[in-house]
């Protein structure tokens, strides 16, 4: 099946000849939105902003596929391709008008940069002749028209100036005027257009006319805006009043001799792809700030093989016809072997580009700028000034007005931005759809869409980093018969080092050398930070654990970590995040290893741990006071942990750190070998409760007891046992919570650990009466009061009183129950903790409904629920709004009873607790019963 799409004016498209009709706007605009993007990824987020203009409703995602199967039904199956996070068109220039204006335009700038003008000339009027109207005339979409469609269509009028450009450069003014009459119609301020037909009106004998315009225009400037013509119009103007015998018409069309103009861009990187947000900056850029009187300055950041020069290089190739007298490229070498180049050395090599000879170069650096924007003011350059290691290096090569800088940098130029009024744009990481699409270009699409996991799990381990991709894509490419899971996979004995990350002896193409040149220009301070960074085993970090591992002030931390992110080796999230990606740890792990002794190393991995366990036990002061690990190393001398200023702050924190807490229990044996792991994993729980994450819980308490049974530590492995004995009654798993108990109370009786004992009795009597064993119950519940008093503070009495309460409760035994109840409510005050007090009220509501107070048991219910509420345990709301439920279905509310039971269905299901089929079910039976 052939397509063909023409988009340079009204949409048309025809399928095998016959024209299609693309039925309602949201698909013409989903359709408009591709091919303007065509050949390239376009992520859903992207589409569903264009179709729904920014106001994206629930459901978009859904939407947008549907919207895609109509397309593949009215086209065909193969139009559009769906690529991981997004959809993509893929056209020629032989299908879509829009490619093929691109292409001509770049065919005819090449034709007049090797000075054939006529052939310029030929392709530029192809190119115009492909347009019917304004592009995608008849879409309706604001977010494309305002930020996409306008932009196509000023290119339209650019190249209509070009093409009146180049035609008066050959003689041919007559074939122009009744164009360039058009444009000073259409847009009567637009100053080019009018000096251009100041220009034609002159070489056709009409200087009155040309006069007539300038005055035309002049006054319009002046009324509208209040503003003079630029300069360029003014100077054109001043040689038609004075007849300047250069402005003379040539006879005929004659041979073009070419100028003596720079080309020094370097080739196009091959197989580019992505940036088109940032390639909208630097057009942007491009628009607003290039002028007659101003300089336009680009400046690409961001770390190493990020793709800066590839970016740089890329927009200038877009934009090569905007400037024609010349392109200039130098390579500042500030990050590289060898010396960087200095402004003297780099401000030689840009005026002999522009026919400086030698020996007329000034010797002075100042002299040497001052005759660098001497002569490039009013050209129309672009200068291109790679690898810059500061403003310093940059500020001396800014050219004269009318021209456009692009540098880039692995530094903040935050002075070339406030000073000299650059753009800064930062790149990051590709996103994964550019990311593959980068890939396929390297390994070949049909590799890539074959395992779409791999290919994610690929560009993933190159951080998304361009340079990275290459690296490892040309490694993978040459190995075609190889699957990219299979590859990886042999890779993999390599993860957490660099080595693959290497083609050949290249410099360039080795990741290590690369990311060296950045580290080189570090102070000692920041690269020491650096390199202790890499024994962080989490994502984001914030000052505070930069201070930790590196033993710095938070203060110094802090500016340190501003060096480091003014490098560009970290990466800043917000006002006090910061990441170091993947590839940049492996790089600092590995420096670590060769700079740093085995003690510093040591006692940095010992510091991270102890950082966050003492952090994590000041947040429990506020989450949950009676859960403490016993024998914790005291905090060393210079650690500073975290202190916490309420409930909610410590739960915020342990949210943002929650991942990191994952990862240091983890490598703990490796970072801090002779540190207590139990003690991290036992302070975690009350967070993983609060949270209901109970793999997390399962697989950190599992990791500590391996590590405690390896070291022979009974105390640590006892606790741990009861700690995960309570996430399998949380859970409903009563005989795995007395399988794990008993372990841990055969160890309480080889060593003596009351505090311990009573945990395990108390787990024990619950979980045997959750499985109707009361005699064993009971006798568990007295064996943990008795136990007690022997411990010091009144937790464990609480914690042995709620249990007698609640096997009570279990077997009918309200009273007993009810009086349980009150002791360890006033145990519960002693500790001042309102979880434990909301968990007696809960008991309370139970024993007072099987007495048949209903009203007493609701109030008990609804008092727990409001603790539990604030404190943000939505597990615990959960099970008592549940019982709640039954208390109004037996006071003759069942509307109030299905409004309780749909809240716990909705928690539950948001915790993954099993209860939820059991809530399903009640709500199944009380429709039926209504019904």
């Amino acid at each position: 099946m052939g397509w063909d799409f023409r988009v340079l004016g009204p949409v048309a498209v025809t399928v095998d000849g016959q024209p299609a009709r693309v039925g309602g706007t949201k698909l013409l605009v989903l359709l408009s939105g591709l091919l303007l993007r065509a050949n390239r990824p376009v992520p859903v987020e992207q589409l569903t902003r264009w179709v729904w203009d920014g106001e994206e409703p629930t459901g978009a995602r859904n939407a947008i596929q549907t919207y895609v199967l109509r397309l593949r039904r009215l086209l065909g199956p193969d139009v559009v391709r769906t690529v991981p996070g997004g959809y993509q068109i893929t056209a020629s220039e032989d299908s879509l008008d829009l490619t093929a204006f691109d292409l001509l335009l770049e065919r005819a700038r090449r034709a007049e940069t090797g000075g054939e003008l006529p052939v310029a000339a030929s392709l530029l009027t192809k190119a115009l002749a492909l347009w019917r109207g304004p592009a995608f005339a008849d879409v309706e979409s604001d977010a494309l028209r305002r930020n996409e469609f306008r932009a196509l269509d000023e290119r339209h009028t650019r190249t209509r100036e070009h093409w009146a450009d180049v035609l008066l450069r050959l003689g041919r003014h007559d074939e122009v005027l009744g164009v360039l009459n058009e444009l000073t119609r259409e847009e009567p301020m637009r100053e080019r257009s009018s000096e251009l037909l100041m220009l034609a009106l002159y070489r056709a004998g009409r200087q009155a006319d040309a006069l007539a315009e300038y005055r035309r225009i002049a006054g319009m400037l002046a009324d509208e805006l209040g503003v003079d013509p630029s300069r360029g119009l003014r100077q054109t103007h001043q040689r038609i009043l004075t007849a300047d015998p250069t402005l003379a018409p040539s006879a005929g069309e004659r041979p073009v001799v070419a100028r003596e103009v720079p080309r020094q861009l370097p080739g196009d990187a091959t197989g580019f792809t992505g940036r088109e947000a940032d390639l909208e900056q630097l057009g942007a850029t491009l628009a607003e700030d290039a002028g007659e009187d101003n300089v336009a300055i680009a400046v690409i950041e961001g770390t190493a093989g990020v793709g800066k020069t590839a970016l740089a290089v890329h927009f200038a190739h877009r934009v090569v016809e905007r400037f024609p007298d010349g392109q200039v490229y130098l390579d500042l070498r500030g990050y590289g072997p060898g010396e960087p180049m200095d402004a003297s050395a780099a401000l030689a090599s840009a005026l002999q580009s522009v026919g400086v000879p030698g020996d007329a170069l000034p010797s002075d650096v100042d002299a040497r700028s001052a005759m660098w924007r001497t002569r490039t003011a009013g050209r129309r350059m672009l200068i291109v000034l790679d690898n810059a290691r500061s403003s310093q290096d940059v500020r001396p090569l800014l050219p004269g007005a009318g021209c456009m800088v692009l540098a880039s940098t692995r530094a903040q130029m935050i002075g070339l931005g406030a000073r000299d009024g650059a753009r800064r744009i930062t790149l990051h990481a590709l996103s994964m759809p550019e990311a593959i699409g980068l890939l396929e270009k390297l390994v070949g699409a049909q590799r890539v869409q074959a395992d779409p996991v791999a290919s994610a799990r690929f560009v993933d381990r190159c951080d998304r980093l361009p340079l990275a991709i290459r690296i490892l894509g040309e490694r993978a490419a040459s190995e075609p018969d190889v699957g990219l899971a299979e590859f990886l996979d042999e890779m993999a004995e390599l993860d957490g080092t660099l080595a693959p990350f290497t083609l050949d002896d290249d410099k360039d193409t080795d990741l290590t050398a690369v990311f060296t040149y950045s580290y080189d220009a570090l102070d000692p301070d920041a690269a020491r930070l650096f390199r202790l960074l890499g024994l962080h085993p989490g994502t984001e970090f914030g000052a505070e654990l930069a201070a930790a591992c590196s033993g710095l002030s938070t203060s110094d931390a802090r500016r340190t970590l501003d060096r480091l992110c003014g490098a560009h080796l970290v990466e800043r999230r917000d006002r006090n995040r910061y990441q170091l990606h993947d590839l940049m740890r492996e790089f600092a792990g590995e420096l670590t290893r060769h700079h740093d002794g085995a003690a510093d190393i040591a006692a940095a991995g010992d510091r991270i741990f102890l950082w966050y366990l003492h952090s994590l036990r000041n947040a429990n002061l506020h989450l949950n006071r009676h859960r403490f690990a016993e024998r914790v190393p005291p905090v060393p001398d210079g650690l500073v942990p975290l202190t916490f200023t309420g409930y909610r702050a410590a739960l915020e924190w342990c949210d943002r750190e929650h991942a990191n807490l994952l990862a240091v229990a983890r490598r703990a044996t490796t970072l801090s070998p002779d540190s207590p792991l139990w003690t991290l994993c036992w302070s975690m729980m009350t967070y993983f409760l609060v949270r209901s994450r109970f793999d997390d819980w399962e697989a950190t308490t599992e990791l500590a007891i391996d590590v405690c049974r390896a070291r022979e530590d009974l105390f640590g492995e006892a606790r741990m046992l009861s700690g995960v004995a309570v996430k399998h009654f949380q859970t409903l798993r009563f005989a795995d919570a007395i399988a794990c108990s008993e372990r841990a109370l055969a160890i309480c009786r080889e060593i003596d650990v009351p505090s311990v004992l009573v945990n395990v009795l108390s787990m024990l009597a619950i979980s045997h009466a959750e499985l109707g064993h009361q005699e064993l119950a009971l006798d568990y519940g007295r064996r943990a009061l008795e136990a007690a008093p022997s411990t010091p503070g009144a937790k464990h009495t609480w914690l042995a009183l709620r249990s007698l309460a609640m096997v009570n409760t279990r077997f009918g035994r309200y009273a007993e129950a009810l009086e349980y109840c009150g002791l360890a409510l006033e145990a519960a005050g002693e500790i001042g903790l309102a979880d434990c007090e909301a968990l007696v009220l809960r008991e309370s509501g139970r024993a007072h409904r099987g007495l048949g107070r209903l009203d007493e048991s609701a109030r008990m219910y609804l008092r727990a629920i409001d603790v539990h509420g604030e404190l943000e345990m939505q597990l615990e709301v959960a099970l008592s709004v549940l019982e709640l439920g039954e208390v109004r279905l037996r006071q003759g509310r069942p509307v109030e009873a299905r409004l309780c039971w749909t809240k716990a269905l909705h928690l539950f299901e948001q915790a993954g607790h099993p209860d939820a089929e059991l809530v399903r079910a009640k709500l199944s039976d009380t429709a039926v019963a209504a019904s």
